[in-house]
């Protein structure tokens, strides 16, 4: 079945071009820690790297971690896109009952 416009298959899938473009270069291949590696292996080396040591070794300078708070929100980011987000439990209560009564009271 064709749309309105004589395309058979209708419009294409948008594409994720920063997502492509990020992925492709993702694959060049670089030399970290004297290896040679793709960059995204060596971004998951830097990342577990500071997870470890607490520094990111950069070309010209060293980024160190400040905190534990700091530390614990690398881990916290790491971790989110390794494992994706901890599934939310749903809490199952008790079944509650509730009675409105109208009118006024009796008076004896």
């Amino acid at each position: 079945m064709t749309n309105p416009t004589g395309n058979p298959k209708g419009r294409p899938p948008k594409s994720r071009a920063l997502t492509e473009l990020l992925s492709l270069r993702g694959d060049a291949t670089i030399e970290y820690g004297g290896e040679e590696m793709p960059r995204k292996e060596a971004l998951a080396e830097m990342l577990w790297d500071v997870l470890m040591h607490g520094e990111l070794k950069l070309k010209e300078r060293v980024l160190k971690l400040e905190s534990a708070q700091e530390w614990m929100m690398t881990a916290r980011w790491v971790y989110m896109h390794v494992d994706g987000s901890a599934p939310k439990e749903k809490i199952h209560a008790g079944e509650v009952r509730v009675v409105i009564e109208r009118g006024l009271p009796e008076t004896g």
